[in-house]
């Protein structure tokens, strides 16, 4: 999976934030991503795939740094994972 996904979420102070993260990995119920920032472990996020328009929402279960970037695991809410693995 070598896809850019866009992930956008509300921060501590109520603001909109956007972030694009490389995926890793994708499963029937979620997704792995690296990511420039970190993200709240129960964050609700909104993903949308770059190249083929694919959007869904989902939650952030984990985050956490390895080798200088943040790696977070992101729990799918939809059928986002079917569709997407056609475009990885």
């Amino acid at each position: 999976m070598t896809s850019a996904i866009r992930i956008g979420w509300v921060d501590c102070q109520r603001q909109m934030r956007y972030a694009t993260g490389q995926g890793v990995d994708i499963s029937e119920g979620g997704l792995g991503v690296r990511l420039p920032v970190q993200l709240r472990a129960g964050a609700l996020v909104n993903l949308e795939l770059a190249l083929c328009g694919i959007s869904a929402v989902g939650r952030v279960r984990y985050c956490v740094l390895v080798d200088g970037e943040w790696r977070a695991g992101l729990e799918v809410a939809n059928s986002f994972a079917r569709d997407a693995a056609a475009w990885m």
